[in-house]
């Protein structure tokens, strides 16, 4: 190999570690950016929202399925998540909206709320059932004209 050759393959290996080593201190400073210090986020959920999430009673901290698996999520990404509380979906949505919180876990998803949120893969899915009265047995799907019970503000 000619001494041309080894400067060019020594030039160009230079050149892709500056570039590789630059590219990583650009990555690092926007996660930085991205991050308050101590890679804290804030997420909201409600207080009263069982199993998903609520706040404990005994303790007063979050709890529920969507509370655990945001915290074991935390704890593989370095993570640290301190949860606020607020009672209705609409003042739920306004704290990410606003900035004050970083993240809602386990929102359910709607075309309104895919306009405003950035969502993940899903996590966790369940389906929705029809439930009828024994008696009743002409209701086999849900019509137009049925009364019907739903949670109220569910997005479901």
């Amino acid at each position: 190999m000619t001494t041309f050759r080894k400067v060019v393959i020594c030039f160009c290996t230079l050149v892709c570690l500056v570039l590789s080593l630059s590219a990583l201190a650009f990555s690092e400073k926007a996660n930085a950016a991205r991050w308050p210090a101590g890679n804290k986020i804030i997420a909201v959920i409600p207080p009263d929202f069982p199993p998903t999430y609520f706040r404990d009673e005994k303790t007063g901290q979050a709890s529920g399925f969507a509370v655990d698996t945001l915290n074991a999520i935390a704890r593989k990404t370095g993570l640290d998540v301190d949860y606020i509380f607020e009672k209705s979906w609409a003042e739920i949505e306004n704290k990410v909206l606003s900035g004050e919180a970083d993240v809602i876990p386990n929102l359910g998803i709607s075309e309104r709320r895919k306009m405003n949120f950035a969502f993940t893969d899903i996590t966790e899915e369940f389906p929705i059932n029809l439930y009828v009265r024994a008696q009743d047995n002409k209701v086999t799907k849900l019509e137009k004209g049925l009364n019907v019970g739903v949670i109220k503000g569910s997005i479901a």
